[in-house]
């Protein structure tokens, strides 16, 4: 058992280390984070989500930003559509299709950020 906790730590390693070996990649998390500033700075929200797995991702990168990440400093406007009310009554009333669409209209405002995690 030990040898596969270990090979799986191992490949995991070796998957960040040629992640953050690809320039492309860096590039474009700083172009979503200076996005994410433009956002905070206009007086403006981001709104997050994701299906299945995704969505408790979604879940936990909105409340470090309401909460405290790394440092103490105001909270940040960041909402994650993850009700699960809202997911099953549209997904009743509308099809699944309409779920994070309709919470996009619901909550969002010309100028917010939307970002949409698939870790599939």
């Amino acid at each position: 058992m030990t040898q596969h906790i270990k090979a799986a730590f191992l490949t995991g390693h070796e998957l960040l280390a040629g992640f953050v070996a690809n320039q492309a990649n860096i590039d474009r998390i700083d172009a979503v984070a200076q996005a994410m500033v433009t956002c905070f700075e206009s007086g403006r929200k981001v709104i997050i989500c994701g299906n299945g797995g995704s969505s408790c991702d979604a879940m936990h990168f909105a409340e470090e930003f309401t909460g405290r990440f790394r440092k103490n400093r105001k909270p940040l406007p960041v909402i994650a559509l993850s009700d699960s009310s809202h997911i099953t009554c549209v997904g009743n009333d509308y099809g699944f299709e309409a779920i994070f669409s309709r919470g996009v209209e619901a909550y969002g405002k010309a100028g917010d950020m939307f970002i949409g995690l698939s870790t599939s």
